[in-house]
């Protein structure tokens, strides 16, 4: 048996005497490693991070399959979590997946060569998923992360900002269209009822005078005073009932109390222009002078719609303030931004590791291959 020592200087005297062979060796390796990272294939990330804001009049289908089964929906208080869980689902739906495809062509970016149109969108979509978007849902913090990995680093950012538009339309239309509804209502009722008193203010100024100077009778007084009243509570009325079918449907509890007591108002309204009862005890208009029921109902609809054009635009108001709360929808913690460089390699780790791991194997097969002629030698 051949006895060989090998010790530390041995080792450096075998490495100074192969020294050209190593350096042409690792410069060769790490040349290839910066044309791979010039010229190879590089990955760009793009990330977001966000919270979906809490919903108004919003139920969270419980289970994915109800995601297209629904129309109007409220919001869960007890259960906040399930607002950002549903956006989660919602990104990784067919009909996210598919704008997205169709969008930046991605069959054309995955180079898929099938001319099944089936069959090549559900390998584009199968890349999609699997290559280029990921989606992560933190129980903890109860955030989604939207992470999309690709060639181009615009591209990246593109998609991230893209499912961030997607989801903010889709609740914008599912959910908010009632608000733009609404404040879209009440400015027309504003700009009517406006209209209205001009035209009311204008024929009290142009009624002769001498029709004005009269003293109302107090059966007259109390008819007339009862009937705006209850002209008055229709015109609310009225307005609260559309509101009501804007929010919460035609269907619902509140629209369809208000839908009665419209119609109850209508029963009683009429009684004041027909004595249906034949009661020659109770006054209706037919029973009071032209003059003094023209008079009348113009100051007290001018008063009336004065106190109806306050109201609404005070809900007017409230509805634009309340429509620009939920513009937004979704709310970025992290912002996404461009990659300046590739995830995949990443330059200097790329190089470092090449230039170490051949330095490595070179040394041992240079110091094996030294050993073993030593030994053959003896």
């Amino acid at each position: 048996m051949i006895d060989v020592t090998i010790d530390g200087f041995d080792i450096l005297k075998t490495l100074k005497k192969y020294k050209v062979l190593i350096t042409i060796t690792l410069l060769v390796c790490t040349l290839m490693a910066i044309a791979y990272v010039i010229w190879g294939k590089k990955i760009y990330r793009s990330q977001s991070t966000f919270r979906t804001l809490e919903l108004e009049n919003i139920i969270i289908p419980s289970r994915i399959q109800d995601l297209k089964n629904f129309d109007y929906i409220t919001y869960d208080s007890k259960n906040p979590e399930r607002v950002n869980m549903y956006s989660f689902n919602l990104l990784k739906t067919d009909g996210f997946a598919k704008k997205t495809i169709e969008k930046f062509n991605l069959k054309e970016y995955f180079e898929i060569q099938e001319t099944d149109p089936y069959k090549a969108f559900d390998i584009t979509l199968k890349n999609y998923r699997g290559e280029l978007v990921s989606f992560i849902y933190d129980q903890d913090s109860e955030l989604v992360t939207i992470n999309v990995e690709s060639k181009d680093a615009k591209l990246s950012l593109d998609i991230v900002n893209y499912q961030i538009e997607l989801l903010r339309n889709y609740y914008r239309s599912e959910f908010y269209r009632h608000k733009d509804d609404l404040v879209n209502f009440l400015n027309d009722r504003v700009v009517e009822v406006e209209a209205k008193k001009e035209i009311i203010d204008k024929e009290i100024k142009e009624y002769d005078e001498e029709n004005s100077s009269y003293e109302l009778d107090t059966k007259i007084q109390v008819i007339l005073d009862n009937y705006f009243q209850l002209y008055q509570d229709k015109l609310m009325n009225e307005i609260d009932l559309n509101i009501a079918r804007l929010k919460y449907g035609a269907l619902s509890p509140q629209a369809q109390e208000l839908a009665i007591k419209d119609s109850l108002l209508v029963q009683q309204l009429d009684k004041f222009t027909e004595n249906t009862d034949n009661d020659p005890g109770f006054l209706t208009f037919q029973d009071i002078p032209e003059h003094i029921l023209t008079q009348s109902t113009l100051l007290n609809e001018q008063e009336l719609y004065s106190d109806l054009l306050s109201y609404l635009r005070l809900i007017y108001e409230s509805s634009k303030i309340d429509r620009e709360r939920y513009q937004q929808v979704v709310e970025i913690i992290d912002e996404a931004y461009l990659a300046g460089l590739p995830v995949k390699p990443k330059p200097t780790m790329t190089i470092i590791i090449t230039v170490l791991v051949s330095f490595l194997l070179t040394t041992t097969l240079v110091y094996n291959y030294d050993l073993l002629r030593r030994i053959h030698q003896k």
